[in-house]
């Protein structure tokens, strides 16, 4: 899809509303909520929903970065994980490979990002509420494997081989009540991801193989979601943080039992932080 100049604020703001109407679906779905967050102000009726977005001055965020590699694996860390307040935006992007070295059983690499963003938030009135917390996901990732050849051993009853390549992006969040100590989950968002994988089982010399997802796969484009708290009981005197977190990333591996493995190879990429990719907290409703 022809993007324009990603990073122009016009540019940006038209793709998101385009997004949101021309997006299949998921992103009908997303304009249906955010026109029901509007419609009490636009009939002029009162409303009693209370909509936060950015700048969100209040919140503190967290970062970091859970990478490794063993034996021939290596990872690079291209952006690594952010947040930033004032536009609600956030991301990482890094990549991971290995090819198969046999000076190690194991060659794996992850390369991962995450942020969790700790947003207070309060209730007017005591009873029940819903807060709705609405993203928007612009990511790309990709993985390519190859399975190579396992062999079992003549002196071995039982060995095999184990090959996948995976990227993804996901996050869950939890409504904490900072006052009775209460943590409260939100509804689920599985994320995107793609996966392939391959494992082989040997009896001896006797070897079959199964596997997912073929030799490659991939993600990309933009993707509204939100998590709901609904109708869940709120005390007005309490102290409430919402608390998000967003992670993804990259990770192979080329992992033998006992087997032999030659000219397996996997490499796996996620970008969610350049070339107008990002993570978006478009806003924070709570009504």
């Amino acid at each position: 899809m022809e993007r324009g100049n990603a990073n122009h604020p016009g540019e940006r703001a038209l793709r998101r509303t385009r997004t949101i109407f021309a997006g299949g679906a998921g992103a009908t779905f997303a304009a249906v909520a955010v026109l029901m967050m509007l419609t009490p102000a636009a009939l002029g009726g009162p409303s009693t929903a209370v909509t936060l977005s950015a700048p969100y001055k209040k919140a503190t965020v967290i970062l970091s970065s859970p990478s490794s590699s063993a034996g021939c694996g290596s990872y690079v860390a291209v952006k690594a994980p952010f947040f930033n307040k004032t536009s609600g935006i956030g991301g990482f992007s890094g990549n991971a490979s290995t090819s198969w070295c046999t000076t190690s059983t194991n060659n794996s690499a992850i390369s991962e990002g995450k942020f969790q963003v700790n947003l207070p938030i309060s209730v007017s009135s005591t009873g029940t509420h819903t807060v709705t917390a609405l993203w928007d996901t612009v990511a790309r990732g990709s993985e390519n494997l190859t399975a190579g050849t396992c062999t079992g051993s003549s002196s071995t009853l039982y060995s095999g081989c184990n090959r996948w390549a995976k990227t993804f992006v996901y996050g869950y969040a939890f409504l904490l009540d900072k006052t009775s100590h209460k943590k409260i989950a939100s509804t689920k968002w599985p994320g995107n991801f793609a996966y392939s994988s391959n494992y082989t089982s040997c009896r001896y010399t006797a070897c079959a193989s199964s596997g997912s997802g073929g030799s490659s796969g991939s993600f990309g484009g933009s993707f509204y979601w939100a998590w709901y708290w609904n109708s869940t009981a709120m005390n007005s005197t309490h102290k409430y943080v919402l608390q998000m977190f967003i992670l993804g990333g990259s990770s192979v591996e080329l992992m033998t039992s006992g087997a032999t493995l030659s000219g397996a190879s996997a490499n796996s990429q996620l970008n969610s932080a350049t070339l107008g990719n990002d993570e978006q907290l478009v806003s924070v409703t709570i009504s």
